[in-house]
């Protein structure tokens, strides 16, 4: 082939992208690996709730959510996330798509989720990109913004699709459920509601807004760190949801890559 002919040119380019997706290939994940991802997010689910109910009867002292809500709501969402690049809202069950952790009365479910998720990939920071309010303005509104992203994903989504018959029915579902729950267990609940969202308010700020930025620069980077902190993220969050942090430019590049293998696929992309 020629070089200098852009016929030939653009058919090495092609050539070398078929040649980078043959060798991820085998790192993609599997049916059998959503599968495991809705099996891991349901006993996520029960392991959390049984540990509500455990401290309401007294069983455990309250204090203790702080030790077990913010590593695996991270691993929740990690495998959420793993799951959407998968399955659409209508191949999950139920109780994977209501997204009944209890986050509050008005919150979103795993389609809308998905939805804001699919784009963000599609527009990649663009100006259509549903997740900027995530990523751009001061640090204090980055904050407030993933403190209440469990209520924005939900109304932005209406504002953007509108509703439909399963989203009101899913929405009564959640709002009921955490209705009862905080009736139920009262005192339990609240400190279970207040460790939940600032763990959920963690992990949105750092899977968006501290992955994506540098200084006032917003892109898709590589975030890594000394041996010893990155050691600890991997034991506290789990592999993949670690791995999404360091090598978050390779996940963009190659969303199918499961999160296990991205730094085998950092590394292919480097090549």
């Amino acid at each position: 082939m020629d070089p200098s002919n852009p016929v030939d040119a653009r058919a090495q380019v092609v050539d070398a992208r078929a040649q980078v997706v043959a060798a991820l290939r085998p790192l993609y994940n599997t049916e059998a690996d959503a599968d495991a991802f809705e099996r891991r997010v349901l006993v996520i689910n029960a392991v959390l709730l049984g540990h509500l109910v455990l401290c309401w009867l007294g069983w455990l002292p309250a204090w203790t959510f702080v030790l077990t809500i913010p590593p695996l709501f991270v691993r929740w969402l990690s495998t959420i996330h793993e799951l959407s690049h998968l399955r659409g809202p209508t191949q999950v069950s139920v109780f994977v798509r209501l997204f009944l952790l209890l986050t509050g009365p008005f919150t979103s479910g795993f389609r809308e989720l998905r939805i804001e998720h699919m784009l963000h990939h599609k527009h990649g920071l663009g100006p259509q990109d549903p997740t900027l309010y995530l990523v751009h303005g001061s640090t204090a509104s980055g904050v407030w913004a993933a403190l209440t992203a469990p209520e924005q994903l939900l109304f932005r989504s209406v504002k953007t699709n509108g509703t439909d018959r399963a989203l009101l029915v899913d929405c009564a579902v959640r709002c009921g459920c955490f209705v009862l729950a905080a009736l139920v267990f009262e005192d339990t609940f609240v400190w279970y509601w207040i460790v939940l969202r600032l763990s959920y308010a963690m992990a949105f700020f750092m899977f968006f807004r501290a992955i994506h930025r540098r200084g006032e620069q917003a892109g898709m980077f590589e975030a890594r760190f000394p041996l010893g902190i990155e050691y600890l993220l991997v034991l506290w969050f789990g592999r993949e949801a670690a791995n999404a942090i360091f090598y978050h430019d390779s996940h963009h590049a190659h969303p199918l890559v499961s999160g296990r293998f991205l730094r085998q696929a950092s590394r292919v992309l480097k090549t």
